[in-house]
């Protein structure tokens, strides 16, 4: 399990072999140290040294945010037996196995985004047949999408004694971006028609967002690097050296990669069950500036959401039931056998409809 800290003045205390939650009017709760696979703290917490010790000890990473930004995160020095995992993460980059999995991430983010829309079409074919008759049509163009991508062949061979030659995911990382940016711009199109008018939303842009449920996407995605980062912490590998992102200074690549197979699952449901049930309301923006804010208790309530739904929400995986945060950590796991020759490819998530 990952273990979330969110309320302002709780203490993380040691008690024998459990870390012990401590909230202010709450009974303390306690969590075996065997049971822990992460943390990540996004308010102002005191953690004992004691309890600092103990994770450490099981070499389990500790990750900082505030707000939607990762200010920092901790791999205790136990973790040093992943040099190995880390060695064949780098060597992907130079041989097929790093297209491989930029174009698996593709498919898998094209996927999702299909089954997002035949789901809410199921759900809006009684009482909104024309809206979900658009939504299967759209669905069946990002097919189309998904099948492009599938059919680029990867370059087998790359050479290694000259770095000026393109490595084989840099000479398809350009094709695929352009059928997920081509796929994206589509299943937002759609996407757009899910929510009222009075929410100004006509499709996805950013920096800075210019509507509501941009704001919350924008916001919603940023935060999802949290319990992704700690995933690919717990096993061992390196968070600034993706495959179909490409290296920059700054820019957690490998994140940005995972990140792609949990965006529908996870933060466009969370919206579309926040602003169906009125929880979230137009009204709970304001603007600022070039910004778009949302209101300190809508933000809490959209954090809250987002953390119940990777702590509650279950899927069979593998023949084992698990949550979204257990399975994003299972992903970064099938991740590594594959870069270790453990697994013959690798294959994203993709939810249940």
């Amino acid at each position: 399990m990952i273990l979330y800290v969110q309320s302002p003045g709780t203490t993380l205390g040691k008690s024998s072999e459990t870390i012990k939650v401590i909230k202010s009017g709450a009974k303390p709760r306690r969590f075996s140290i065997r049971d822990i696979e992460g943390v990540i703290i996004s308010t102002k917490v005191h953690v004992s040294y004691d309890a600092l010790m103990l994770l450490s000890e099981y070499s389990i990473p500790v990750i900082y945010q505030k707000g939607h930004k990762i200010l920092s995160y901790s791999v205790p020095y136990a973790n040093h037996g992943f040099v190995l995992t880390r060695r064949e993460q780098m060597n992907a980059y130079n041989d097929s196995r790093g297209g491989h999995i930029a174009q698996r991430i593709v498919m898998g983010a094209i996927d999702n985004k299909i089954r997002l829309l035949k789901y809410t079409a199921k759900n809006r074919r009684s009482y909104k047949p024309q809206e979900a008759k658009y939504l299967v049509k759209v669905a069946g163009i990002l097919e189309k999408k998904y099948k492009e991508a599938e059919q680029i062949q990867i370059p087998r061979k790359s050479t290694f004694t000259k770095p000026s030659i393109p490595k084989p995911v840099e000479k398809i990382r350009n094709k695929l971006m352009g059928i997920e940016g081509s796929a994206a711009r589509e299943y937002f199109h759609a996407f757009r028609t899910l929510f009222p008018k009075k929410f100004n939303f006509v499709g996805r842009n950013r920096r800075p967002p210019k509507d509501p449920i941009n704001s919350l996407l924008s916001f919603g995605y940023t935060l999802l690097q949290g319990p992704v980062l700690s995933g690919i912490a717990i096993c061992g590998l390196e968070p600034y050296a993706g495959f179909l992102h490409s290296d920059r200074s700054g820019k957690p690549s490998l994140i940005l990669d995972l990140i792609e197979e949990f965006r529908q699952p996870v933060i466009d449901r969370v919206i579309l069950r926040l602003i169906g049930s009125g929880e979230i309301k137009n009204t709970d923006f304001r603007k600022e500036g070039a910004f778009i804010k949302l209101s300190d208790i809508a933000r809490y309530k959209y954090i809250n959401a987002i953390f119940k739904e990777l702590e509650t929400k279950v899927q069979k995986i593998d023949g084992k039931k698990l949550v979204l945060q257990q399975i994003i950590v299972h992903q970064a796991r099938k991740f590594v056998r594959y870069l270790q020759g453990r697994e013959s490819e690798y294959t994203t998530y993709c939810f249940n409809w």
